[in-house]
Formats: structure tokens, sequence, C-alpha cells
């Protein structure tokens, strides 16, 4: 799922497996956002005191760019990790999750106030939305997670839940159905509980580069009575409902607040030992709840906490849990499916000259292709075909690298074929492996290849794989995909044997069409050269040599490489090499 398909204000489902046990619900807090609150971008170690909101919050509004705060920068798709969606499905496998976003009204108050809502407010409609989406399933297992003062709003949803048990029942559900909460930097305790959200919201607000309003505040956050009445009913209930409550605290402070806690120990416990488990997550209040995937000391806490909240309230088991594989068996299997030169080809391939091969992006034929919602008509395949040395490696590699930057929250692999390399870059073998590594590094996949080769490991002693042992583990990793795209690069089929690419495409037509009627989203671009005898049924093609942008990119290179004075004589000389480059990048020098 891509990060524009988050709503900003709702519940949106992140994964949605079939005959789900339970759902776990996101919310955020004050500042923060549905989906970047919990993105590991590969920086969240490396804040100082000049971190600014773009790493907690959405994107600013225009009164906070007029209020000096800087501009979001786009995300790269390396190292991006969505924890809720790209590794907790593994943790629970059979669980919908949700994410939640809401208006705190921060963002608007420097100006004429948008609405008037409050913490009270806030928690009603988590409940009432959260119900809708429950519908058909109103006593299904619910699990809650919150950031910050999000836990105030996720408490207060509940309170408000309980309230209804004589009257709107359904409401009361979302109350009754709840088997644990599990809190990141929450203020929970304190003698004065509004002065403390209080502190806590003026400290993220500094953090957040912006001006602290103590009105805003003030219209923002209930009355201490309330809030102190909110702390005693949720104990109260807690007790009554056994509920698993796991706080997970700030081990770090900030430079900008002084090396200060956001929320100190003391406040970020309900106090009872018998309520809850407390550990601390070796981070900022900030970056306290982004994970980088399994291999995440912190984030094994985590894993911890869900595993325990199942085993203790009975939630049903899958039978797949009894699946899991351990770090070492992932790093076994990722060192059996690389070899030597792995990335050779498309390291070795030029980049595309200064603009050209940018026609390829305006073309019919590729935007449909990038349309999601146009891939049945085609199952998703692009095929881009050409006459030998008409630039079609270059313009794949420019596709891809397009492909990285535009769209970064997309699962991207690639493998270019190389006629002249080793076995494993001149065959589907090698292919497999090279798209498997890449599968590797995503953490949601992890365990679904790293299953198959465990299982063909114990049953013939040895770590060797066969082409169609490959194609199994491919099938489930992509099947293992919830609601992320994926888009796949294959270049230069000619530079294999026929045989081989004919099996090859046939898989990805099976391929394709299960992923299509699973609701999985699948692309793939394939390029060569004119196969007369490999077709596929369902697919968009484009010629290279048949557009104009190609020609044109050919002269816009000629003319840069020709670095002679323009005259009569050089004119001549650049219109025979374009006569006799004849669609051909090699022909034109």
């Amino acid at each position: 799922m891509d990060g524009q398909d988050i709503r900003l204000e709702g519940l949106t489902i992140l994964v949605d497996p079939p005959n789900p046990e339970l759902d776990v619900v996101f919310v955020h807090g004050f500042t923060g956002h549905p989906r970047r609150t919990w993105l590991y971008t590969g920086e969240a170690l490396k804040r100082d005191e000049k971190t600014r909101g773009d790493d907690i919050c959405e994107p600013p509004s225009k009164i906070r760019r007029l209020l000096g705060g800087e501009s979001s920068k786009p995300i790269s798709g390396r190292d991006v990790v969505y924890w809720p969606q790209d590794v907790l499905p593994a943790t629970l496998i059979d669980a919908r999750i949700m994410t939640y976003g809401y208006d705190s009204n921060i963002r608007h108050k420097f100006g004429a106030p948008a609405s008037k809502n409050t913490v009270y407010d806030l928690g009603y409609e988590l409940l009432i939305n959260l119900e809708a989406k429950r519908r058909s399933a109103p006593v299904r297992t619910l699990i809650f997670v919150a950031h910050s003062l999000g836990g105030i709003v996720v408490k207060e949803a509940l309170r408000r839940g309980e309230a209804c048990r004589n009257q709107h029942k359904h409401l009361y559900h979302i109350y009754d159905a709840t088997a644990g909460i599990v809190c990141f930097g929450t203020p929970h305790c304190g003698a004065d509980p509004r002065g403390l959200v209080h502190r806590v919201a003026e400290k993220i607000l500094r953090v957040a580069g912006w001006t602290v309003n103590g009105q805003l505040l003030d219209s923002l956050l209930p009355s201490s009575d309330r809030l102190r009445e909110l702390r005693d009913e949720f104990s109260r209930m807690s007790r009554e409902k056994n509920w698993m409550l796991y706080s997970f605290q700030e081990q770090y402070g900030l430079k900008i607040l002084n090396g200060e806690k956001v929320v100190d120990d003391a406040s970020s416990t309900f106090g009872d030992p018998t309520l809850e488990i407390v550990q601390h997550i070796a981070n900022n209040h900030m970056d306290m709840c982004r994970f980088k995937g399994f291999d995440d000391g912190e984030y094994e806490k985590v894993d911890a906490a869900f595993s325990h909240i199942r085993e203790v309230k009975g939630i049903k088991k899958p039978v797949q849990l009894e699946e899991r594989v351990n770090d070492e068996e992932r790093r076994e299997c990722a060192k059996s499916l690389t070899f030597f030169q792995i990335d050779s080809r498309l390291l070795n391939i030029k980049n595309a000259h200064m603009k050209t091969c940018d026609w390829l992006f305006e073309q019919p034929e590729y935007k449909n292709w990038i349309h999601t919602s146009l891939s049945s008509d085609y199952n998703g395949f692009l095929w881009i075909k050409g006459k030998p040395a008409a630039g079609k490696s270059t313009i794949m590699k420019h596709a891809l690298f397009r492909a990285r930057k535009t769209m970064p929250t997309a699962i991207i692999i690639s493998f270019f074929f190389n006629a002249r390399g080793s076995i494993f870059e001149r065959s589907t073998l090698g292919m497999y492996r090279s798209l498997l590594v890449q599968f590797m590094k995503i953490p949601i996949l992890q365990d679904s290849i790293a299953r198959h080769f465990k299982k063909k490991r114990d049953w013939k002693d040895s770590s060797e794989w066969s082409v169609n042992e490959l194609q199994d583990a491919f099938h489930s990793a992509v099947q293992s995909l919830q609601k992320q795209r994926l888009i796949c690069f294959i270049d230069a089929l000619d530079e294999c044997a026929e045989k081989e690419v004919r099996a090859m495409v046939e898989f990805l037509e099976e391929l394709a069409e299960t992923a299509m009627s699973s609701g999985k989203f699948l692309n793939i671009c394939l390029s060569s050269r004119h196969y007369p005898h490999i077709t596929i049924q369902k697919a968009l093609q484009l010629t290279v040599e048949n557009q104009d942008g190609h020609g044109t990119d050919i002269t816009t290179y000629v003319h840069s490489k020709f670095n002679a004075p323009s005259s009569l004589q050089t004119d001549e000389i650049k219109a025979e090499i374009l006569k006799r480059a004849s669609g051909y990048f090699s022909g034109s020098f």
C-alpha cells in the first residue's frame, strides 16, 4: 500500500488476511501521522538538535511553513520499513492490521480553529470509526497500539465504550473485545494529570519546531478532573477485563530538550506492576516506535509482548506460527541464494544520457502498465522489444531507477541477464536466486522464503536450489504480500537460453493470473529482442525503434558527443552518423 493511500483521518486497513482471528489498531499521538509515526527510514538513530517535525508528523501545513519549519523531504525507498505492514504480519499472521489517523487540531489553531475537538471527542470518534469497521465481526479480539498521547485517546475510547453497556451495545463490543494495549511513551501517572499531559504536549511541539501556544493546548485538553477520572476508571476497567497492558518507555532524551525525556519514567507507567509489564526501548520518544525489521533487538521486545498477549488471552494460534524461522536460518537462506557478481550486469549498463529515455514515461503503453486499476486488462505485463543495440537495457535501467524514486513504498526488484557472464548471470536459475535475494531484504517476505529453504535442506540435506524450488519460494513470497505493490524488471531475455525463457514466461504468466485473482498488485516489465516464438497472451507491448522519442534520443546523444564547432561540414558528418545509426545507439559512434 502506497503512503498516499493511507487516510490522514479515519481507519485504513493495512493487512487483511483471510479469516482473521484478531484486529490490531495503531493510534498515533499529537502532531503524529498514521504512517510516519511508525515508519523507520534508516535515519532514526541520527536525530540531533536540528531535527524538525517532518520526522514525526504529517507534511507541514501552510501555517507551519510560515513559521519557518522545514518542508517534508521525500523518503527513499531504501531502508524504509513501515513495521505495522512490513514486519508485524509475520508476528501475527492472522491479524487484520489497521492504522488510525485523526486531526489533533494543533496545526490549525495558530489561525482560526477548524473545530473544537478535545481528547474526549477524539476518543469517541475512534470508537465510532472502529465499530463501523468491525460490524461484520464485532466480537473479534482487539489489541491497541498507541504512541504518546494517542494512548490517552485509546483509553478514552474504551471508557466511552464501557459506558454503552446498556445502550448502544454495538459500541460496547469494542470495550468487551479488547484483549490488550501496547503503549509507547504514553503519560499515565501523576498527581496532576492535566499538568502532565500539558507538559508532554508542549515538549512535542518544541521538538516539532512549532511555537507553543498555551491557550491552544488548554482548548485541546480535558479538565484535570476528567483526566483524573479517566486514569482511575481505566485502572478499574483493566482489572475487570484483565487486559494485558504493556508500557514501553523511552530510554533516551532529546538534545533539543537539553537531554530531557518527553515522558519521564515515573509518568509513562500505570504505577501498578500487577496491571502492566514495563520495559525500556533503547531510543528517544519519537523513534521508540520505529523498527528496522525482525533483527532489530528492540522489536524483539514488541514481538514478545504480542506473543504474550496471545498466550495469556488464549487467542487461537494458526498452524503457520509453528513454522517460524530464526535469524540464523534467515542468514543461511540468504547466503544460499546469493552468488558472485549478482549485480554486475546492472552496474555495468550505462546510465541514460541527460535528456534521453524520458519519452518512455509518456507512452500510453507505459502509463497503462503503471496504472494499477488497468492491470486486469493485461495481467500487469509490459514487454519492451527492440533491435539489437537499440538501447533497451539502458531504457530498462532508467525505468528501474525512476520507479525506485517515484514509488518509494512499492517493492521493486530486477534482474539483467548477461550472456557473457557466469552461468548464474545468463540463466533463469540465477535470475530466481537474484530476485529472491532482493525479497530477503523485505522483512515481511523473509520467513516465507526461509521456510522453503529450511524444508528443502532438511529433506535433501543440501543448500543447493533447483529452478522448481526457487519458483515455489517465489510464488509463496508473492502470495505473502498483502496490499503492497510489487514491480519486477527483467532485462535482456534474449541473453538467456530460449528454452529457459519459455518456461520462465509461462511461470510468470501463471503467477500474474494467480496474483490478480487474489487481489495482489503485481507489475512485470520484460525487455528483449524480437522473439518470434515466445509470446504472452495478455500483455502490453512497446517497440523501441518505432518510438519518435527513441530517434530523438539518438540525435541528442550524437550532438552531445560531437564536440567540433558547428559548420556545414560538421553538420554533414552528424547527418551521416545519424543515417548510419539507423535506430542503433551502437552505430552512432
